[in-house]
């Protein structure tokens, strides 16, 4: 089914940090995904947690988009170690 309504709200710098670290922590690909999935799971078990009713597609782009967020963070990784060693090099 094709999505319509839209709901917006506004949050604190501090709640949106908190957020975007939850957005990385559920592997979301956005915040809204984030939201999106929070109401979903509220409206149909009266709770939070991940709704063991999505479907075979909604897992998967959960699962793809946390695999590219442990991607990113291995690339951010390797740049920083690569910069310490570099700077290792060049001060030693």
């Amino acid at each position: 089914m094709r999505k319509q309504k839209m709901i917006s709200f506004r949050l604190t710098p501090e709640e949106y940090d908190r957020m975007q670290t939850l957005r990385e922590n559920y592997g979301a690909r956005t915040v809204s995904d984030l939201a999106r999935l929070a109401v979903h799971s509220l409206v149909s078990n009266g709770s939070v947690a991940a709704p063991p009713d999505l479907t075979v597609v909604e897992r998967l782009r959960l699962v793809e988009a946390r695999v590219l967020s442990l991607n990113n963070e291995v690339d951010r990784l390797r740049r920083h170690l690569s910069n310490g060693a570099s700077t290792a090099v060049a001060g030693g």
